[in-house]
């Protein structure tokens, strides 16, 4: 029992010694913390100062507190944008970057162009009647015409056997022209490049690439048909004579006073609807097996389906098509009837020719009756095979970085450094300012309460007075501890104090000097997304150092910039020519000619222009930085006058060489203007001879000329073809050739539209600087920085000068103090 009261005591002993112990603990944190005090005073035993040291420690404290709380949530609840950065991403990391829809990504390429020979690869796969059996030789020698007896044969020029022969050599010439027009055109292509500032995604880049080359699909395809129609047009207008007779045929004419008979030609009108190849270039009739002693004018015996002839062999082809080739039974009829009512007068046919094969239309775009032209218009292509390779690209782009923006909040890291970054620039302007503060509260409040108004006013005013003495004779930063009462220690330390203050207060008005107006740092200026205003607003500024580059660097032509021709008014009459087409005088078949050929280079200008501004259109302006509004109309203006020069010049230039060709080889024509023909006496056989012709007026040869001309009726000519007397002629008093080598324009309209290639040129920011002097937020944070770093050194420098020179002092005085010490004692023992 008594043990157990043992343990009870013992225990209860224990609680009350924790007690003991927990009210001790207790009351000396309370004391520490209700006289924790952050600016202690210089005396310890004065009780007013360490009080108001104590006062300044709570207002700090709870300052700080409530700043830090403040910043803390709106640093956290306010979205901030994070700026990130990957170095040398992979593709996939790209990808990656890509798959988040990341609005500021951004992944500027090390290498800006690159070549599509290194990222596309382009290959045409061409209709099948390029690669077929039918442009081989074993075909071909179907119309060789290898009678046994050529005298005994007779066939018509539209009889398949003979019209066959150039419809196929020229499906042979135009494949070849087609296969060399785009291998050119694809090595051409080839070496441009691409311009890319910022790396494409997958998309961009096939749309990108889609795009270039569609772009350059047109551009071979009209370029090549504009020449081909060209050439065409210049043929037909000017009536050449064709060696089948197909667009003229013979006239023999009896001249009664010479007694000669001459040659001449009449335009054929032996074509459907009774067309006449004076007049029209869509005449055609069918191609197919004639007897021997059928007339030109008839219809055949057998028609090939599909196969008509025109005035041209070239207008044969293109108004035909491949119907009859895509059919075994129809290739079948074309072999059997080889020897059509010529049986036993030609050779046999090769055998291989009988095994040929029918083309394949399984794989093909266009169906078996689909007429030629259309085919010839897409230059014998059935497809573009085009393989654009994005690693490829990648890897040539070669983005040393992405950096991407991200918008986060609750960033605790973050706020927190903000947080720190904020409390030392608080906590230097609170040591400053509390301290005094709450010093002269205190003051003031004590004085309004122990006196009256009267004596509280006049000690107030007496107040700043008395502090300003004290703060320019008694101020001490360098108290001894403990204080000395001597008056020349007192003032060595007053006198420590004001060369305190001195160097102080230069080094602030030097730093105030070196941040403010002999500051010679710069500042930054960046606008996001600058709008067009801004943009233009700033370059008003003038400011050198002003970067607007453009997020994108290429940009086509066509999407800000339009040219529009206006035309001659003499081409809105193109129809004039139909006037004369019920009249069947020389006159009026030269007039009909002559107004027929302005109607067609009307036309071809028209359409060269058109094809030439969708190529001008296709190109691309090169700007990294943004043009400002007068840089671009000078480069536009510029782009546009080399465009309209070397568009004329290509016409001109096309033009002289196909009507110089004519000239040179000494083509026959329609008229038989260049050259005369007739036939010789008995004599001579009864040959036809041909001789230059020459004009009455100015005796000039066509043989030796193109320029010799005859007037006709008014201000037209005739020449030695009828282009000749076109461009010799006039136009109220306008030379046609002048209007024909302008391309009948009388004005190009320029309308260019700045506000297009900004949006398209679409600027992210704009990047400057300004000199930043007298900044004052600069000169606040340069002083708070220096405050604390100038006031611990200057103390310390200034604190140990103090030291060592009271130091060296005692030395002195104790040497002083020892030599008299010495001459005493020495005086002593003398005496």
């Amino acid at each position: 029992m008594k043990v157990r009261e043992n343990i009870f005591i013992s225990i209860i002993k224990d609680n009350n010694n924790v007690n003991v112990l927990y009210l001790g603990v207790t009351a000396h944190v309370h004391r520490t913390i209700h006289n924790f005090n952050l600016f202690p005073p210089n005396n310890k035993n004065d009780k007013e100062e360490e009080r108001i040291g104590i006062i300044a420690t709570r207002l700090y404290i709870f300052l700080i507190v409530i700043c830090l709380i403040v910043l803390g949530l709106y640093t956290c609840l306010t979205e901030h944008n994070q700026t990130r950065s990957i170095s040398s991403p992979s593709l996939n990391q790209f990808k990656k970057l890509n798959s988040m829809n990341l609005s500021t990504l951004n992944c500027p390429c090390s290498n800006f162009s690159m070549s599509y020979s290194r990222i596309m690869t382009l290959s045409p796969r061409y209709h099948s009647i390029c690669s077929s059996e039918y442009l081989q030789d074993d075909w071909l020698s179907y119309f060789g015409r290898v009678e046994i007896d050529i005298d005994s044969i007779s066939f018509l020029t539209n009889d398949f056997r003979i019209s066959g022969q150039s419809f196929f050599d020229l499906v042979r010439i135009l494949c070849q022209t087609a296969n060399e027009t785009i291998e050119n055109a694809l090595k051409v292509f080839k070496t441009t490049r691409l311009v890319t500032v910022n790396t494409l995604t997958l998309n961009q880049f096939h749309i990108e690439t889609n795009t270039h080359f569609q772009e350059f699909q047109q551009q071979t395809i009209n370029s090549f048909i504009d020449l081909i129609q060209l050439v065409r047009s210049l043929i037909q207008t000017n009536q050449l004579a064709e060696e089948l007779w197909t667009n003229v045929g013979p006239l023999s004419i009896y001249d009664n006073q010479t007694l000669k008979w001459s040659f001449a030609f009449r335009p054929r009108d032996f074509y459907k609807n009774s067309c006449s190849c004076a007049y029209s270039n869509q005449c055609s009739r069918p191609v197919g097996f004639y007897f021997q002693g059928d007339r030109i004018r008839d219809q055949p015996n057998i028609t090939v389906p599909g196969l008509v002839l025109g005035c041209y062999p070239i207008d044969s082809l293109l108004l035909s098509t491949f119907q009859c080739f895509y059919d075994e039974k129809c290739i079948k009829l074309l072999l059997d009837n080889y020897d059509f009512d010529v049986v036993g007068l030609v050779r046999p046919l090769n055998n291989r020719t009988f095994h040929i094969k029918p083309l394949e239309y399984r794989n093909s775009r266009f169906s078996p009756t689909t007429e030629i032209n259309e085919i010839f218009s897409q230059l014998f292509v059935e497809e573009w095979i085009n393989l654009s390779n994005f690693t490829s690209y990648y890897t040539r782009c070669a983005p040393s970085q992405c950096t991407y923006t991200v918008s986060k909040r609750f960033d605790v890291a973050y706020a927190f450094t903000i947080m720190l970054g904020f409390y030392g620039g608080l906590s230097v302007i609170l040591e400053i300012l509390l301290l005094p503060l709450v010093k002269q509260t205190r003051q003031r409040w004590f004085k309004l309460k122990t006196t009256d108004n009267t004596n509280t006013d006049t000690t107030i005013n007496s107040l700043p007075s008395h502090c300003n003495d004290k703060l320019k004779f008694q101020l001490n930063f360098f108290k001894s501890d403990p204080p000395s009462t001597e008056e020349k220690l007192i003032n060595q330390e007053i006198l420590a104090t004001r060369l305190y203050i001195f160097v102080f207060l230069l080094c602030l008005i030097m730093a105030i000097l070196y941040s403010g107006p002999f500051h010679e740092d710069t500042k930054a200026n960046i606008i996001i997304s600058p709008s067009l205003e801004m943009v233009n607003k700033l370059h008003k500024r003038n400011i050198s150092s002003l970067s607007c580059p453009c997020s994108t660097v290429a940009i086509q032509y066509s999407n800000f910039l339009s040219l529009t021709p206006k035309y001659h008014s003499i081409c809105s009459n193109k129809s004039l020519f139909l006037n004369f087409i019920d009249k069947n005088d020389n006159i009026s078949l030269f007039l009909f000619a002559h107004y027929r050929l302005l109607s067609t280079l009307c036309n071809l200008s028209n359409n060269f222009i058109n094809s030439s501004e969708k190529s001008f259109g296709t190109r691309e302006l090169i700007t990294i930085e943004t043009l400002t509004y007068s840089s671009f109309h000078i480069e536009i203006n510029a782009l546009i006058s080399v465009f309209i020069s070397q568009i004329l010049s290509d016409y001109r230039r096309i033009l002289s060489f196909i009507d110089g060709s004519f000239n040179v080889n000494q083509l026959l024509n329609l008229f038989t203007n260049n050259w005369k023909m007739e036939f010789t006496d008995e004599n001579e056989k009864n040959i036809i001879r041909t001789f230059p012709r020459k004009f009455q007026n100015s005796n000039c040869n066509c043989a030796i000329s193109s320029n010799c001309k005859e007037l006709l009726i008014d201000d037209i000519y005739i020449g030695c073809f009828p282009y000749d007397g076109f461009r010799l002629s006039n136009f109220q008093n306008i030379s046609l050739g002048l209007l024909n080598e302008q391309l009948f324009v009388e004005q190009w309209i320029n309308q260019t539209n700045y506000t297009n290639y900004f949006q398209a040129c679409n600027p992210l920011q704009c990047q400057y600087t300004l000199p930043d002097k007298n900044n004052p937020m600069f000169i606040l944070t340069t002083l708070l920085g220096l405050y604390g770093g100038l006031t611990y050194f200057l103390h310390l420098i200034i604190g140990q000068s103090l030291l060592a020179y009271r130091w060296w002092r005692k030395k002195r005085i104790q040497q002083h103090v020892l030599v008299i010490s010495n001459e005493s004692a020495t005086m002593e023992i003398m005496t």
